[in-house]
């Protein structure tokens, strides 16, 4: 498996594209360097991020290999979890899981509105990080993001059917101007 060295934190990589039915050779090697570009800039941010956020403001010092066992291992772990992130997001396209993301953030809130209003209260009534924790929670569940995923899909069936029918009535009312024309 390649590595990648951020900030002198080596991260494994996922294995590079190879051709096949799908793509030639070329294409393979071009969708691999993308996505490692793509994974390394993020990755340093993530790294970078870390590292202020454990109160190492000289990353160098965290280069250089100052940074204790522990707090190596919690990082390594959260480039880790950035890699498959970015990866899954790769392959099923970005756009699509932040719109899973956001549909499963909605959700989760009209659930958890729901739950407080059987309650006699409302939103307003919960402190904002508790509201945010639970939203956050509710989100991240399987039957929520499953349900998430199949409403954007509805809706991109939906919108790709309106677009095909709008193509269609232009494309046949661009023939029928085009016989008007004629006959003047």
């Amino acid at each position: 498996m390649p590595q990648l060295t951020i900030l002198g934190l080596p991260v494994d990589l996922p294995p590079a594209y190879a051709s096949g039915h799908v793509c030639t050779q070329a294409e393979a090697d071009a969708l691999t360097a993308l996505r490692t570009r793509g994974l390394a800039k993020g990755l340093h941010r993530v790294v970078l991020n870390e590292c202020v956020s454990r109160g190492y403001s000289d990353v160098w010092g965290f280069v250089r290999g100052t940074l204790d066992g522990p707090t190596l291992s919690e990082i390594s772990a959260v480039a880790s979890a950035f890699c498959a992130s970015y990866v899954e997001g790769f392959v099923q396209g970005h756009e699509r899981l932040r719109a899973i993301a956001g549909e499963a953030r909605r959700i989760a809130q009209l659930m958890i509105e729901e739950q407080l209003y059987a309650q006699g209260r409302s939103l307003h009534d919960v402190p904002k990080g508790e509201l945010d924790a639970n939203v956050a929670r509710y989100a991240a569940s399987a039957n929520v993001r499953a349900e998430a995923a199949r409403r954007i899909d509805d809706v991109q069936r939906l919108a790709r059917s309106a677009h095909d029918d709008l193509l269609a009535r232009n494309t046949d009312g661009d023939a029928r101007s085009t016989e008007d024309d004629s006959d003047g």
